[in-house]
């Protein structure tokens, strides 16, 4: 172990090709490198056309260059047993490129992340996989490494991953150690962790620095006491490899390139023994730490001061009724009107009248406090005659945060919100395979529910939930709040009064992400879907949406594609839709478009992305429009998806109140579901589906009984 063999990883230049990202690490004094491969992140490994070309252009730069990798960094997929057969098939591949390549060393990710009740069934599963795949290791004479602990797997502590290796009882398996999600919340030191692990068991190190949570720091700037660490790792005897792997989001390539040379001489002092210079000293002080992130991303930094926080959120309440209001009058306007209580303020309880009078306060909790908990809160306590009453979570840190900035009461279960507080509704937003048992649970206790969307990841127990909310009379909506961007709405408007005559086509692109959500925009701006044929190419490994468990779902429910899917639609109104998806998509220059046709003209809208739900409508007409107004921006008040749950939630409420049907029912729920199902269907028999025959099946075959 010495400074000539530390290598870099190739994730610092993710989103660049592998050939640039190597002449880069090649000008910043790095002989060795760690090639990694995560498709839709840093897709180093995948390559278009010919084989034998890409790897021959590969050894060509490593030539030029004078470099030698050190391992490979492979994601093939799952080591469950149901699984297994095609990530063996992908790591066949990768073995077969580490050897072209002469390396030989691999290291996977075990698996995704998993609830502590199903983890000591699933490392068996895992165990089982990993075995297998370490026998064609061993005849290729590849050393296989798995990467663990790390943030968001299945081994995210130093404790599963002492137990996944128990379990394992394989010698031939190593682990790839990183000190950054070692330390992460700096609980347990890499010290710690080697002594915890036993060093024999790390064949490969990764070094990146922690600061509290923040695992994103360069080697000397944070908190890791890497001196001690590596002369730990001298004394012991340690001969594996040491690799900085640095990741960074919103730097500059000149600022990724200063960190890396920053950590490569902080490193190599490290590994040589040498005195730590005056200026490394000065910048790993504290002080000088802090400064230089919160220059470079001051929002982050001020976050972690609990103090500032704080006083932000108290100071940002009292200011509410002197901040501007973000309106659309021909520009963007931000206009003061101080203390008006109609206008909508999207921070300020009551601060928005529904469209009928409540007689009596409406009481809501909220049932998950994530992302979409705090937003469905904000959403509900905007409005004039609503009260969220409670919120609950089993995480209690998450439910008390939410409960402070509602001012409610906060609970760590359903059963115990609802029985201390008296509620009406009930806001379901959990995951999507948790949302049956609560969604049930409601309804029989009489209390009406608005889901997230999906409605289930289960068909079954969709149709289950959906019948239930008739036999007891109770209220069952899903949030599907597309339905309720400035432009689908216009859009709608234009459909309904055929301002250009009858509608032709409707062709809908969205990004793999909201792909759900345009399967419901087919039925809302298209009416009703007589069949459907489809096509797509799948791969779980680059599907990755917020920790997602895709084992939770039906085998043939897309909900997330990933490569590509293409679907056409027939409607009842004789109108064809087609709805295209990919994650190759830039969510941050496409999240969604819609182009529509009719007869005497076609209206396109554009510019929906991660930070702007309001986009742009453009027209051509073959006639006079008569005035119609197309603009779809007066009286926005947001650029944000905000704007979407709180109109959606304003929405329902407004149906509530009335005792209407909601925008999106539980049955438009369980159809949206229906219409994943005859995709795939589709996709696998190579044609068409009949919507009605094909609900008639499921019902008839799967429906399960009511609970008492």
């Amino acid at each position: 172990m010495n400074a000539h063999t530390l290598a870099c990883s190739t994730v610092l230049h993710h989103e660049m090709e592998i050939f640039r990202a190597l002449d880069l690490i090649a000008a910043d004094g790095f002989k060795y490198v760690e090639i990694v491969d995560v498709p839709g992140f840093c897709p180093h490994l995948h390559f278009e056309g010919d084989r034998s070309h890409f790897v021959k252009k590969l050894k060509e730069t490593l030539f030029r260059n004078n470099q030698a990798i050190t391992s490979l960094y492979l994601t093939p997929g799952s080591f469950l047993k149901e699984e297994i057969s095609q990530t063996f098939s992908n790591m066949e591949a990768g073995f077969q490129l580490a050897l072209e390549l002469d390396v030989r060393c691999v290291t996977v990710i075990p698996g995704s992340k998993v609830e502590e009740e199903e983890w000591e069934a699933t490392a068996r599963s895992i165990a089982r996989g990993l075995c297998r795949v370490a026998d064609l290791a061993g005849e290729k004479g590849i050393q296989l490494q798995i990467e663990s602990p790390h943030l968001n797997t299945f081994t995210e502590t130093v404790g599963q991953t002492l137990r996944l290796f128990e379990i394992l009882d394989d010698k031939r398996i190593r682990c790839t150690f990183d000190t950054s999600h070692v330390f992460r919340g700096e609980k347990v030191t890499p010290l710690a962790g080697v002594e915890q692990l036993g060093l024999e068991r790390i064949g490969n190190i990764h070094l990146r620095d922690v600061c509290g949570e923040d695992i994103s720091i360069t080697p000397g700037k944070g908190h890791v006491d890497f001196k001690s660490f590596i002369e730990m790792l001298r004394e012991k005897g340690y001969d594996g490899g040491i690799s900085l792997e640095l990741e960074f989001s919103n730097y500059s390539l000149a600022e990724k390139r200063a960190e890396l040379r920053f950590a490569k001489e902080y490193i190599e002092a490290c590994l040589e023994g040498r005195e730590i210079t005056s200026k490394l000293k000065f910048h790993a002080r504290p002080w000088v730490q802090t400064f230089e992130r919160l220059v470079h991303n001051p929002k982050r930094e001020l976050r972690k001061i609990t103090l500032l926080r704080n006083m932000y959120h108290r100071l940002w309440g009292l200011m509410t009724p002197f901040r501007p209001v973000r309106a659309y009058e021909g520009v963007w306007k931000d206009k003061y009107q101080p203390f008006k209580r109609s206008k909508p303020v999207i921070q300020r309880p009551g601060s928005v009248n529904l469209s009928v009078p409540i007689p009596r306060p409406i009481r809501v909790g909220i049932l998950g406090c994530g992302y979409a908990g705090g937003m469905h809160a904000a959403g509900f306590q905007r409005l004039i005659g609503v009260q969220v009453a409670g919120v609950a979570d089993i995480d209690a840190e998450k439910a008390q945060s939410l409960a402070r900035r509602h001012g409610c009461a906060a609970f760590t279960s359903l059963d115990e919100m609802t029985s201390r507080l008296d509620l009406d509704l009930v806001s379901v937003c959990t995951r999507e395979w948790l949302h049956h048992q609560p969604v049930t649970d409601l309804l029989c206790r009489d209390v009406d529910v608005f889901s997230e969307k999906v409605l289930s990841s289960n068909y079954d127990e969709a149709q289950q939930m959906v019948a239930l909310a008739r036999k007891r009379s109770r209220v069952l909506g899903v949030n599907y709040n597309y339905r309720f961007m400035p432009g689908v709405q216009k859009l709608k408007e234009i459909i309904e009064n055929c301002y250009f005559g009858k509608l032709e086509l409707l062709d809908i692109k969205v990004h793999a992400f909201s792909y759900h959500h345009a399967l419901d925009l087919v039925s809302f701006l298209g009416g009703e879907i007589i069949s459907v044929s489809a096509s797509y190419q799948n791969d779980d490994a680059m599907r990755p949406f917020g920790g997602m468990d895709w084992r939770k779902f039906d085998h043939d429910i897309l909900y997330v594609p990933s490569r590509n899917m293409a679907a056409t639609f027939e409607l009842r109104n004789k109108a064809v839709c087609t709805v295209t998806s990919s994650y190759f998509f830039d969510p941050f220059g496409l999240i969604l478009s819609v182009d529509t046709l009719f007869e005497k003209g076609a209206v396109t809208l554009t510019g929906i992305r991660m930070e702007d739900v309001v986009g742009n409508l453009s027209w051509t007409s073959k006639r006079d429009k008569f005035g119609l107004d197309l603009e779809h921006r007066n009286g926005v008040f947001s650029k944000g998806y905000e704007y979407c749950f709180y109109k959606s939630i304003e929405g329902f409420m407004n149906a509530y109140v009335k005792g209407t049907a909601p925008e999106t029912p539980g049955e438009q729920g369980l159809f949206n579901i229906l219409v994943e199902k005859a995709i795939h269907r589709s996709y696998i028999n190579g044609q068409k589906v009949n919507m009605g025959q094909f609900a008639d099946e499921l019902m008839s075959s799967q429906e399960l009984p009511l609970p008492v």
